[in-house]
């Protein structure tokens, strides 16, 4: 992590994605999804109603969902997926056949915030 010093705003921290610490994650409180691709507008936004995301994170407060292709080649047996329709307000959960208990705990607690939302 870097910090750079701004007179103006004060101290900005670079963290780079992926390599997220736990302290920034737990400053979103198990809550941060990362989407992919880049911001569009909303004419140009011609995406799929069905989003997937991939479950990081060893604790529930450190959790966090990374966008994935929507194929089933995407799937994982040693992870749990959160499938989610955007119109529909539909979120399915999904874990493999290999995923281990924190990972399926992780899962569940960032479904929960999906469907408070």
């Amino acid at each position: 992590m870097t910090v750079e010093l701004d007179e103006e705003r004060g101290a900005q921290v670079q963290v780079q994605q992926g390599k997220e610490p736990p302290c920034f994650l737990q400053c979103f409180n198990g809550g941060m999804i990362v989407h992919a691709g880049k911001r569009e507008e909303d004419e140009e936004n011609n995406q799929s109603d069905w989003r997937l995301y991939c479950v990081r994170g060893e604790v529930p407060v450190e959790g966090h969902l990374l966008e994935v292709a929507s194929h089933c080649s995407s799937l994982r047996s040693r992870a749990s997926m959160i499938l989610l329709n955007i119109n529909k307000a539909i979120i399915y959960l999904w874990h493999g056949c290999k995923t281990q208990l924190h990972t399926r705990s992780v899962g569940s607690t960032a479904a929960h915030k999906i469907k408070e939302q």
